[in-house]
């Protein structure tokens, strides 16, 4: 296999690792919501942790997007990079902003979403460690 097709391989794997990990994260904060916590609207802690994991794997798709178009000149290399950390810096900024500035979203939760896709990386270089 080519170093592109291993690159895009592992990117889908990490991106499938973190749908199922939303997927359940989503499904457990939903039970325990409803079970344990009656006096606040069921969804507002599964609506903040989608937001910001959903957040996660925006600016995880910007960096593979960024790595993909890394050109041989150093100074545009550099510049590319520094630029694409700014953007994703400041979307990670504005969302848990926006979940300070708002009741229905609950940002520790938001927070915790942003690691879904870290665990993901995790979860894949365990799985295919050098045994």
């Amino acid at each position: 296999m080519s170093d592109n097709q291993d690159f895009n391989t592992t990117y889908r794997k990490i991106i499938g690792i973190s749908w199922l990990i939303m997927i359940s994260v989503s499904i457990i904060l939903s039970l325990v919501s409803i079970i344990f916590l009656a006096k606040q609207p069921w969804y507002i802690l599964t609506i903040s942790y989608i937001l910001g994991a959903m957040t996660n794997v925006f600016a995880f798709n910007l960096l593979k997007n960024n790595i993909a178009n890394i050109s041989a000149d150093n100074t545009s290399a550099i510049t590319g990079s520094f630029t694409n950390y700014a953007v994703r810096l400041l979307i990670y900024g504005f969302v848990l902003f926006i979940s300070l500035d708002n009741e229905k979203l609950n940002p520790y939760f938001v927070a915790l979403g942003f690691l879904t896709v870290r665990i993901s990386i995790y979860i894949y270089s365990w799985l295919n460690r050098k045994q």
